[in-house]
């Protein structure tokens, strides 16, 4: 178990330096994605792609996610202030936080009650929520401190440009599938054209679970357009 202090102001946890760093060495490139397990006042898990920053404000490291409204994610941190951010280069799991969250292995956290995910993880931050409201663009916006931070087996992935691709197509889809009743036809086809432009790079030279993926992606993605049925791209 890390090393992780109270610093006596509210409930704010001051990391150890070794964690404080660690947390640097993984998160300093701004806007990085994860994965965000929460639950609910009945125990009941979600797992689900999010993007976090960091504010390292010196002896305590906070972060900010922003769930869409009234999502399960949004929803189960009203219930339960409490959180996991999961960080892998794995784009399969990105894939299976959305489509296969069954799949996922699910290991008992050190401090919070959301579990942290076990397949392959890089990094595992521990969070409770300190403020969540609404930003100016209609998104919650959730401040969490870091209770706890430690690397895990990892996800023993090289440097891929077709696996990249496709958790940047994961991500156009999460904000697609959330915010697609309230936008227009012509928004909608603007996220499936960018996410087929995103997909070409997997499925020009990614391996067939990529282009897998990335079919599943598609076919999501265009089924939530307004396109006519003789208009619909034939796989």
């Amino acid at each position: 178990m890390s090393e992780r202090t109270r610093s006596g102001v509210g409930d704010d946890v001051t990391l150890s330096v070794g964690l404080r760093d660690l947390v640097r060495k993984y998160l300093r490139y701004g806007l990085h994605e994860g994965i965000c397990v929460t639950v609910d006042g009945l125990g009941r898990v979600n797992a689900a792609p999010m993007g976090v920053e960091v504010l390292d404000r010196g002896s305590n490291v906070d972060v900010i996610i922003r769930p869409y409204p009234e999502t399960r994610t949004s929803m189960n941190l009203r219930q339960v202030p409490e959180f996991t951010l999961n960080f892998t280069h794995n784009p399969i799991l990105f894939f299976n936080s959305l489509f296969h969250k069954q799949s996922l292995t699910l290991l008992p956290s050190h401090y919070v009650r959301p579990p942290r995910l076990g397949n392959g993880v890089d990094l595992v931050l521990e969070c409770e929520v300190k403020a969540q409201y609404r930003d100016v663009k209609g998104r919650d916006l959730v401040i969490g401190s870091v209770n706890d931070a430690y690397e895990c087996e990892g996800s023993k992935v090289a440097y891929s440009r077709g696996a990249s691709a496709v958790i940047e197509a994961l991500v156009y889809l999460t904000k697609l599938v959330a915010l697609a009743t309230s936008m227009s036809c012509e928004e909608r086809m603007k996220y499936f054209r960018r996410i087929s432009e995103v997909c070409s790079l997997p499925m020009r030279i990614g391996s067939k679970e990529l282009r897998h993926v990335c079919s599943v992606v598609l076919k999501l993605a265009e089924s939530l357009t307004c396109l006519d049925t003789q208009d619909k791209v034939v796989e």
